[in-house]
């Protein structure tokens, strides 16, 4: 009881102290929100059952409970298993046991699992708060956890998909001057009666730091904007974690996911000293933090660079309505793996994507730049003082690091382990490491979230009349839509090359990884940290398309291409293509592309988007307000290709595109079953 209560006397009490940089004066201090009051106030918002994680764990993350969700999963009627991909129920286990042995890669579906893949969904950071909070310094800036709760507070108990957050000082940023008490728009999404949107992660560390970190809800749930309840699994359409990073004071720590050219970038008087005893002269450190800056702030919202190829090429955010949807990411590079790929893709947003510092040993493979200049961009103006790296100092780069590391032996600072392939690249995993929380066992919490997601069935987003979605789908099939976006989850699960698709080439491919080792990991019982005479599965391949895993990964002269997606609650989830680029708002003429929506935080509309993906007259226009705008231009947006249309030119009635329209916006259950029902 000591010990809860010593956690919940930490978080209640160190969360309103001096941590957060940039708290500049006694004044201001004494006008922070009272988040040193967050167990009361989440008392007093219908929210006590948080309180014991709190207590636990010294950290707070918005979950919803059952009543504030619109569609909350269904138990499952019985124990299912994944075995890579292919889900066996009990008849397939009854006729072979073997197949759901956890030696051959079987994963239990059990209430239990789902319940931990929720509860790790929103609660669960991975250690990305290390990195924000300490490196790029993520609440240390003039948009701080305070100003976050006041914000929400703000609303008295309403919700909204735009929280607007006030600056807590005066500040120059990216070239631009903000003021005080200034309203930054965030993209956050705060439930109804909740006081802290979703998907950010509150905590401190034992020295009474403040960190703030992210989890998968922050993009991949959202807020109903009717009813200010929660849809698990719907795209956040408009979040914009970019600002957080623009107010930090060391973006640069960023800039991989930037196409910042560093030889364009003025030198400084930093030099470092490489491993051979040659120095390297650094780029301007203000020069630098001023360009990384920039971009965040033109960064559109709905979208993410997860990529580290120093190109900018954000994708938007697709929603977690997973089952049946492989292979995955917009360009299907995660084909292999339990539950087909898709416990590869949500590792790699964490472990990969998340923490740049765990590149530091491949930067040259990665980045070109030898890992001592690597390490010391990132370092040399780190928030906490402990990693910041002082280049007139006697200790290098990775030494700092090293001293200040809370995970030491692994890569990074995120809570991940090294694979058995590690650091080589494989279809699980791009650089050899996976998350694994100290404790539990290796793949656990991944697997959960996985069979979390594929347990979502999104509510529909319009009630259309069997006898109208019909219709619909007669369109759908004559014009050629069902081509692709066929079987019960409307896609056919493959790569649709460059030259036939024919959208923007920016994403389509993973550059920088064109050699990869045959995938293995850890078996499922392993414990974390996970010994050295640990036992390892050989992952299978042999039922996977080889030229589809060419394509997914431009192997030699295949320029690559795109995944087809599911359709299932494609209606929550605009804007529309891999980048983005298709969007259209409730104004047809002026809400014109991401600038004339997400950009504006005007909400798009669903339909009138899904309108432009199928009339050529309307996606001219989306297309010419693209090229028009120049941050667009820069993150290779525009909204071309994918040319399937259902317009007059192609044949089709008005009443037939109005009948596709209600179609696409009614589907929620997997084909089969809505034509069961």
């Amino acid at each position: 009881m000591t010990q809860r209560k010593n956690g919940l006397l930490t978080l209640a009490v160190l969360l309103g102290g001096a941590a957060t940089a940039g708290a500049a004066t006694t004044k201001e201090d004494a006008e922070r929100p009272a988040m040193t009051e967050l167990p009361r106030l989440l008392q007093e918002h219908g929210q006590a059952h948080q309180l014991p994680f709190v207590e636990q764990t010294a950290r707070y993350a918005y979950e919803p409970p059952d009543d504030m969700v619109l569609n909350p999963p269904a138990e499952p009627a019985e124990t299912t298993y994944d075995l890579w991909g292919e889900t066996l129920t009990q008849a397939d286990v009854a006729r072979d046991p073997s197949r759901a042995d956890p030696a051959n890669g079987a994963v239990p579906i059990t209430q239990d699992l789902l319940d931990l893949g929720q509860a790790k969904f929103y609660r669960a950071p991975f250690g990305s708060e290390r990195f924000f909070s300490d490196i790029v310094g993520v609440g240390a800036g003039p948009i701080t956890a305070d100003g976050i709760l006041k914000a929400a507070l703000a609303l008295d108990g309403g919700h909204t998909d735009n929280l607007r957050v006030p600056l807590a000082y005066d500040v120059s940023v990216g070239g631009r001057t903000f003021r005080k008490g200034e309203l930054i728009d965030t993209g956050f999404d705060v439930p109804q009666g909740a006081i802290w949107p979703i998907g950010l992660a509150i905590s401190v560390d034992e020295t009474g730091r403040e960190r703030v970190g992210i989890t998968c809800a922050l993009c991949h749930s959202a807020v109903d904007p009717e009813s200010g309840k929660v849809i698990h699994g719907a795209a956040n359409v408009d979040v914009n974690s970019s600002r957080l990073i623009a107010f930090a004071p060391n973006s640069t720590a960023f800039m991989t996911h930037t196409d910042i050219d560093l030889a364009e970038v003025p030198k400084g008087d930093d030099t470092v000293t490489l491993a051979d005893g040659t120095t390297h002269t650094l780029p301007d450190a203000e020069a630098l933090e001023e360009r990384v800056d920039a971009l965040f702030l033109d960064a559109f919202p709905g979208s993410t660079d997860t990529s580290i190829d120093l190109t900018a090429n954000p994708t938007q955010i697709p929603d977690s309505f997973t089952k049946g949807e492989h292979p995955y990411s917009w360009n299907g590079i995660f084909m292999a793996g339990p539950f087909g790929g898709l416990s590869g893709l949500t590792n790699n947003v964490h472990a990969f994507g998340a923490d740049p510092t765990g590149q530091a040993d491949d930067a040259r493979r990665f980045f070109g730049l030898p890992s001592e200049v690597y390490q010391a961009i990132l370092l040399r103006n780190a928030a906490n003082p402990a990693f910041r790296w002082d280049p007139d100092g006697d200790r290098t780069p990775d030494e700092v690091f090293r001293q200040a590391d809370p995970t030491p032996g692994r890569p990074g600072l995120a809570e991940v382990i090294r694979m058995p392939t590690w650091p080589q690249p494989s279809l699980l995993s791009l650089d050899g490491s996976m998350i694994a929380q100290e404790g539990s066992t290796a793949w656990r919490e991944v697997n959960a979230i996985s069979a979390w997601q594929n347990a979502l069935t999104p509510p529909p987003a319009a009630a259309v009349p069997e006898e109208r979605a019909a219709h619909g789908r007669a369109v759908f099939e004559a014009a050629g839509c069902a081509d692709c976006h066929s079987g019960p989850f409307l896609t056919n699960n493959r790569i649709i090359p460059l030259a036939e698709i024919g959208t923007n080439p920016s994403r389509a491919t993973i550059q920088l990884i064109q050699e990869r080792t045959p995938p293995r990991m850890w078996a499922f019982d392993e414990p974390v940290p996970v010994r050295e005479d640990a036992k390892v599965l050989d992952v299978p391949t042999d039922m996977l398309d080889q030229d589809q895993v060419a394509l997914a990964f431009g192997t030699g002269t295949v320029r690559g291409g795109y995944a087809v997606p599911g359709l299932l609650g494609v209606g929550w989830s605009p804007p529309y293509l891999h980048d983005g680029s298709i969007a259209v708002g409730p104004d047809g003429e002026t809400d014109l592309g991401p600038a004339g929506t997400v950009y504006r935080h005007v909400r798009p509309d669903a339909r009138e988007s899904l309108r432009a993906l199928v009339d050529r007259g309307l996606r001219d226009k989306v297309i010419a307000a693209n090229k028009a705008d120049d941050v667009l231009r820069r993150a290779h947006s525009d909204g071309t290709g994918h040319e399937y249309w259902a317009d007059a030119d192609a044949g089709f009635s008005d009443d037939e595109q109005e009948a596709l329209l209600d179609y696409l916006m009614s589907l929620s259950k997997p084909v089969q079953e809505a034509r069961a029902d």
